[in-house]
């Protein structure tokens, strides 16, 4: 049986300091690009526009009707939930497939 390990995340400040020792940028310049990059994102999605970046995907907003929702006063109470939808490019996708490194057995096994 393969045992699922917890996967921890990149925190963003360790990207920044991916990002910059790999382009020779100081941490500052490429924190403050990383900033700009994710703030004109967000105000693009709110603006209901994909963003397409080549080699990731296309990051679009969906819109979902919640319904059935109790409303404390005996009926029911109807709004508008919105997620972020990531359809992956299919460089990525390939990249992800020859690269991903499979979880090893646990020693119980």
């Amino acid at each position: 049986m393969v045992s699922k390990k917890k996967r921890k995340s990149k925190a963003y400040r360790e990207l920044m300091q991916m990002v910059a020792k790999s382009s020779g940028y100081h941490l500052y310049e490429v924190e403050d690009i990383l900033n700009h990059f994710i703030g004109n994102i967000q105000v693009l999605l709110a603006a209901n526009l994909p963003v397409k970046i080549s080699g990731l995907g296309i990051l679009s907003v969906k819109k979902m009707k919640i319904r059935g929702v109790p409303d404390g006063q005996g009926g029911l109470q109807w709004y508008d939930a919105y997620r972020l939808s990531v359809v992956s490019d299919t460089r990525i996708q390939s990249y992800l497939k020859e690269n991903h490194v499979e979880s090893e057995p646990t020693e119980d096994t």
